[in-house]
């Protein structure tokens, strides 16, 4: 069957839909978004994120493409700090370039940043509840405000010098 997303914005910020490999996407679209952001890795997110502003997507529910189930020459291969280090730049860069989005994709971007971040740093750094990420987590839900700077936040948690995997592309921390 088919699945029809009118207004795609919210739906993508929840979900980081991604990879391009299975999509199509009309050139005129590309263009008109500014196709991928490239001061990171994970590209796929951010044409996505971008394309949603401008139409509505359509999901088959039928497979359009395959690949190999256990590639390990897969270029993210125990590279996941990276990958959601830069889901968080991805709307970063993204809310920084459209101020002018309504204010609720303001919100569940930074709650889905900070959440990502403070799983991850409770899953793989094996860290309890009393840590700096959730710390960020509870002062920003008691304000809901600078969303800006606390998903930049939840970044700057992956640029830890004890980490064995650096994060290759940071954010830019210049105004």
């Amino acid at each position: 069957g088919l699945k029809i997303i009118k207004s795609p914005l919210g739906q993508t910020i929840k979900s980081s839909f991604s990879g391009t490999t299975p999509n199509l996407y009309c050139a005129k679209s590309i263009k008109k978004s500014g196709g991928c952001d490239t001061r990171l890795f994970v590209e796929d997110f951010s044409l996505v994120l971008r394309l949603s502003k401008y139409g509505k997507f359509i999901f088959l529910d039928n497979i359009t493409s395959a690949g190999p189930k256990n590639d390990t020459s897969r270029i993210m291969i125990g590279k996941e700090e990276q990958l959601i280090h830069d889901y968080n730049a991805v709307l970063y860069y993204f809310l920084k370039e459209n101020d002018c989005l309504p204010r609720k994709f303001q919100i569940t971007a930074c709650k889905k940043s900070l959440g990502r971040s403070e799983k991850w740093f409770r899953r793989f750094l094996k860290k309890g509840p009393f840590s700096k990420i959730n710390f960020l987590r509870l002062k920003y839900y008691m304000k809901k405000s600078q969303e800006l700077y606390y998903i930049k936040e939840s970044c700057k948690v992956f640029y830890q010098p004890n980490l064995i995997n650096k994060i290759r592309y940071k954010i830019d921390y210049s105004p």
